[in-house]
C-alpha cells in the first residue's frame, strides 16, 4: 500500500485532486472519498499530509472540522465536544436538494458522534470527533470558507434578532458602554487567574477588537442570554459607564432556590405529589425572610457563604453527588417534599434540574428587558441580574422583581432591595376607582372591597398556593 501511494497511483491522485473541483462534489461523495482515504492511509501524519495541502478539506465539509477545531471544549467527562445547530450547520457546508445535512452525513460516516441529543427550543445537538478522525482538519481557511463562516455568524445574529428583538437593544447599549481605567481593571489584567473570555471582554469594551472579531448578544442554554462582556469579572462591573453614567446591579437573591417553589407546586398540580403546594409556600416564607442559608448552614455548622456555595453545587451536580453534600441533606431535612421533587426531576437527566431553574430564571430576565427596551432604557444581562444606569434602577428593579414573582411566586430582593407590591386595600381601591371613574356607575364608594374587585380576594389567596403561570400582579 505504501508503495503504491508513494509511486502515485492513479486511483490515490484521483482522491488528491485540487480543491476547485472539490466544491462541486457533493458533500456526502467527499464524505465518502475521504473514508477511502482513510482506510488506505492507517496513520493519521501520512493521511493528513496527503489531505490538507490538496482539496478534500478545502470545502464546506472541512469548514465543519475545522470548526469543531476551533469551538471545542472539554467537558466534565474528559472529551472534547462542541454544541452545533442544524441551521448554522448548513450555512458553514450548504447541501443540494435530497442530501442529508453535513452532520447527519459526518455521524453516519462515523466520524461525528452525538454526546448529546438536540432538545428543541432548549439546546442543539452536541458532538465529538471519533478516535480516527480527532486531529484531522485543516489549519488555515481559503476565501470561500472564510465567507460561508461570515454568511454562517450573520445568519445565527439575524435569527436572534428576529426571535429576540431586545438582543439588539442590548447590543446598542454595550456600544454605548465604556469601561475606564481603574484600580480594580489593573488589577484584574494582573491577575495571571484572569481566564481569556474575560480578557476578551475588557478587550471588547476598551474598542480594541476590530469588526469582524466583535461578538454580538445571543440566547444559548435555555435560552439565557449571553452579552459578548459576559465573563467580564465582577468588580468590573460596577466601574463600567452607560453613556457616560454610573451603573447599577440588580441582581436576584438567591435566585435558583427561588424557583423551586413552582417546582415544588408543578410536581403535586402536575403529578399528584402530595404536599408540593404546602412545602413551596413554606420555601418561599423562608426565602423572603432570607432564613434559607442560615437554615442550612446552623445544620450543619456552615458559614451562610459556604451553605449557599454548597447549595448551588448540589442542585447542578449529579444526583449523587448532590446526596453526599452536607448542605443537600440540611436542605431535604428541612423540606422532604423536596427531596422527591429533586430525585424525580434529575431521575432521568442530570442536567434537567439546572434546565429547569434556568429556564425559569431566563424568562423573568428576558421579559424584564423586552420592558426595557420598549422603554427605551438602556440595560444588559448577566445570568441573574440586570446592569443600568443608576438613574434608572428603581424602575427597572421594580420590573424585574414583578416578573420573577409571576414566575416564580417569590417576591425576591433585587439589588438587595424588596419591592412591596400589594398595597393596602385602600389603596388598591382608590387606584381602581381612579382607572376606571367608578363614581359614574355607583352611588355608594363603600362597601366590601371583595365584592367590588373580586380580583384583590384572588391576590390575596394566592400567595398561599400559586399554581404555575398565574399572574400575581393585580394593580
Amino acid at each position: 500500500m505504501m508503495k503504491n501511494i508513494k509511486g502515485g497511483s492513479s486511483k490515490v491522485k484521483g482522491l488528491l485532486k485540487g480543491s476547485s473541483k472539490q466544491k462541486a462534489k457533493s458533500s456526502p461523495h467527499i464524505v465518502g472519498e475521504l473514508i477511502k482515504l482513510r482506510r488506505r492511509m492507517t496513520s493519521k501524519r501520512q493521511f493528513s499530509s496527503h489531505i490538507s495541502p490538496r482539496g478534500w478539506l478545502d470545502c464546506g465539509v472541512g469548514l465543519v472540522l475545522w470548526f469543531f477545531n476551533e469551538k471545542k471544549v472539554k467537558n466534565p467527562a474528559g472529551y472534547w465536544e462542541i454544541y452545533l445547530g442544524s441551521r448554522f450547520a448548513e450555512r458553514l457546508c450548504p447541501r443540494k436538494h435530497g442530501e442529508e445535512l453535513i452532520t447527519a452525513c459526518l455521524c453516519n460516516a462515523g466520524i461525528f458522534k452525538v454526546t448529546r441529543e438536540a432538545i428543541p427550543k432548549v439546546r442543539p445537538a452536541y458532538y465529538t470527533l471519533t478516535d480516527d478522525w480527532i486531529g484531522i482538519y485543516p489549519s488555515t481557511l481559503n476565501d470561500w470558507q472564510r465567507d460561508r463562516l461570515k454568511i454562517a455568524y450573520q445568519f445565527a445574529i439575524d435569527e436572534q434578532y428576529k426571535r429576540r428583538p431586545w438582543l439588539r437593544w442590548i447590543d446598542e447599549t454595550l456600544r454605548q458602554t465604556t469601561l475606564p481605567e481603574s484600580e480594580e481593571l489593573q488589577k484584574a489584567m494582573r491577575n495571571p487567574q484572569t481566564k481569556p473570555s474575560a480578557r476578551y471582554a475588557v478587550d471588547f469594551l476598551r474598542g480594541y477588537l476590530p469588526l469582524y472579531e466583535r461578538k454580538s448578544s445571543k440566547a444559548k442554554y435555555c435560552g439565557t442570554t449571553y452579552t459578548p462582556i459576559h465573563s467580564c469579572p465582577k468588580e468590573l462591573i460596577r466601574t463600567l459607564l452607560i453613556y457616560g453614567k454610573e451603573v447599577a446591579q440588580l441582581d436576584i437573591s438567591a435566585a435558583h432556590p427561588s424557583t423551586l417553589p413552582r417546582l415544588f407546586a408543578e410536581a403535586e398540580i402536575k403529578y399528584g405529589l402530595a404536599g408540593g403546594l404546602k412545602e413551596g409556600a413554606r420555601l418561599r416564607d423562608d426565602l423572603e425572610s432570607d432564613k434559607l442559608y442560615e437554615l442550612i448552614a446552623e445544620e450543619f455548622d456552615l458559614t451562610r457563604a459556604e451553605a449557599k456555595e454548597k447549595l448551588l453545587m448540589a442542585f447542578n451536580g449529579e444526583i449523587k453527588y448532590a446526596t453526599n453534600d452536607p448542605a443537600y441533606k440540611a436542605f431535604v431535612k428541612i423540606y422532604p417534599i423536596g427531596k422527591q421533587v429533586i430525585s424525580m426531576i434529575k431521575q432521568s437527566d442530570k442536567d434537567r434540574l439546572n434546565r429547569k431553574m434556568a429556564q425559569i430564571l431566563g424568562k423573568a430576565i428576558d421579559n424584564a428587558i423586552q420592558t426595557c427596551f420598549e422603554l427605551a432604557i438602556p440595560c444588559f444581562p448577566r445570568t441573574d441580574e440586570i446592569v443600568c444606569c443608576k438613574s434608572n434602577a428603581k424602575f427597572v428593579r421594580e420590573v424585574l422583581a414583578a416578573y420573577f414573582l409571576e414566575e416564580t411566586g417569590v417576591n425576591a430582593k433585587v439589588g438587595k432591595e424588596r419591592v412591596s407590591f400589594i398595597p393596602s386595600e385602600e389603596d388598591v381601591w382608590e387606584q381602581f376607582s381612579t382607572r376606571y371613574d367608578l363614581a359614574k356607575f355607583t352611588k355608594s364608594k363603600t362597601g366590601r372591597i371583595e365584592d367590588d374587585l373580586p380580583l384583590w380576594n384572588c391576590v390575596k389567596t394566592i400567595r398561599r398556593s400559586k399554581a404555575p403561570n398565574t399572574p400575581l400582579i393585580a394593580a
